[in-house]
């Protein structure tokens, strides 16, 4: 090739060679002369070691800074004098101070600027508008003064870049923002105008529940701006202290309140350089929950006397529910002694009753415990009621008080003076007068019956005389 080359040389005018050489150097003149106003050379993507950089010093690897961690290290060493300066004075939007060093070097974010004025960082921009300073003053640059490091020369992107793009080291702020710039090639750090991260809770949307009056289904309406990004969705119940994370704003969250409560929605946001922020809040963000016991009450326990004596009674419960209740059973203890559970029986009106039968006449206590299913569990309750039997009827005769008025031996004395006495009292008994003879008909007193009787007993005698002669003689 460079035979060729010569050969050509060889066979060229002297006034070829005149027109030449003058073209070489018009055409570097013209290069040198784009160099200086675009700053068109390699170390814009690689390392750029005039004194145009802030960092131009070859320490810790070279000129400008490959790494995040380089270029810390640069910043440490203060090589040239006011590299610190500069950084921490930058302006008041854009600096960074010795003290964030160290968080620089755990959370700094690899990013490009763009020859149109962004920065972006993992496909987010975060710099619009954007431009540098440079120690050398440019045809297209401005004047800019930095406290404690002089003056400086600002440049807009669109003017200072040799090419689309240049890597650059971006420290963010807690909120998300930029807080400072630095291109790695030369350590230049930049300015623009930020992009600003906004999240905001809009709506605590909740939904109660058809089956159950305190259960209730919460969503959440939020806007992100900027380069914000949902992040989480936190809800807090009072009532119980829970708390429930979720990543979607739209899944729902299912609730049941134990008692009257607040329920409360905090909306977390993802912002660049990976930081979280909270969303602001609206009231409706926070929801006052008022707590519907479930009804289940034994409204009343009623005795009902069976019979006219009154010595049977039917305890009854009246109960009452809301439709998300019922009742169940109850279990009746009498005196606090005996007890039956489980009593399911009813009467017409749906009403449990337990039956009971006296034979005394003391106060008798029935406790029900009242059983009931309620959207919370089972739950009881209990309510009383006393009854005291009527007396028995009884014999008033003394000694006899043991039997009934209508018992035979329920009578008193008829003897007169003993009226008093039970009617089988041995001195009840009447005393039995002598017994009298036979009272014989007198006989009729005509004259022939005084005649005839006269004659008979003469008769009789003089028999009765024969007779008692006889038994003396013999």
């Amino acid at each position: 090739m460079l035979d060729n080359i010569l050969r050509r040389m060889r066979g060229t005018s002297t006034k070829q060679l005149v027109i030449a050489s003058a073209f070489v150097v018009a055409l570097a003149g013209a290069v040198s002369l784009g160099l200086a106003t675009k700053q068109k050379t390699q170390a814009a993507t690689v390392r750029e070691c005039t004194t145009n950089s802030i960092n131009y010093k070859n320490i810790n690897g070279g000129c400008g800074s490959a790494t995040i961690s380089e270029y810390i290290a640069d910043l440490r060493d203060n090589n040239p004098s006011d590299l610190q300066t500069i950084s921490k004075n930058f302006t008041n939007e854009f600096h960074l101070a010795p003290s964030e060093y160290n968080d620089f070097l755990a959370h700094a974010k690899m990013g490009m600027a763009y020859e149109d004025g962004r920065v972006v960082v993992d496909g987010q921009t975060v710099l619009t508008h954007s431009w540098s300073i440079g120690r050398h003053s440019k045809p297209y640059s401005t004047a800019m003064n930095i406290s404690g490091a002089g003056t400086f020369h600002r440049s807009w992107s669109r003017d200072v870049f040799a090419v689309n793009s240049i890597p650059v080291m971006v420290y963010f702020a807690k909120d998300g923002t930029v807080q400072y710039v630095a291109m790695n090639p030369c350590g230049n750090p930049m300015g623009g105008e930020k992009v600003t991260s906004t999240a905001t809770c809009k709506a605590l949307n909740s939904a109660p529940d058809k089956s159950n009056p305190n259960k209730y289904t919460f969503t959440t309406t939020a806007n992100f701006g900027g380069n914000a990004q949902l992040s989480r969705v936190v809800y807090t119940f009072s009532d119980t202290g829970e708390t429930v994370t979720k990543n979607s704003l739209t899944a729902p969250v299912e609730h049941t309140f134990k008692k009257s409560g607040t329920v409360t929605v905090k909306v977390y946001a993802k912002v660049p350089g990976g930081h979280e922020i909270l969303a602001t809040t609206v009231v409706d963000c926070s929801k006052q929950i008022k707590y519907v016991p479930p009804i289940a009450a034994c409204v009343s326990l009623v005795a009902t006397a069976l019979d006219d004596q009154k010595r049977k009674f039917r305890f009854t419960v009246t109960a009452k529910t809301d439709k998300y209740s019922k009742l169940v059973s109850a279990d009746f203890t009498l005196d606090s002694k005996t007890t039956t559970t489980g009593v399911t029986d009813k009467d017409n009106k749906g009403n449990i009753y337990k039956d009971y039968a006296f034979t005394d006449e003391v106060k008798h206590t029935v406790v029900a415990t009242v059983n009931f299913t309620t959207l919370e569990g089972a739950k009881s309750v209990k309510c009383q009621a006393s009854v005291t039997p009527s007396k028995l009827p009884k014999c008033e005769v003394p000694g006899k008080e043991h039997l009934p008025p209508d018992s035979p031996e329920c009578a008193y004395c008829e003897v007169p003076g003993h009226e008093d006495l039970p009617k089988d009292s041995p001195l009840c008994k009447e005393e039995t007068p002598p017994e009298k003879p036979p009272v014989t008909e007198l006989p009729k007193t005509g004259t022939g019956s005084v005649i005839g009787l006269f004659a008979g007993t003469s008769a009789i005698g003089a028999a009765a005389h024969a007779v008692i002669t006889r038994r003396r003689k013999s």
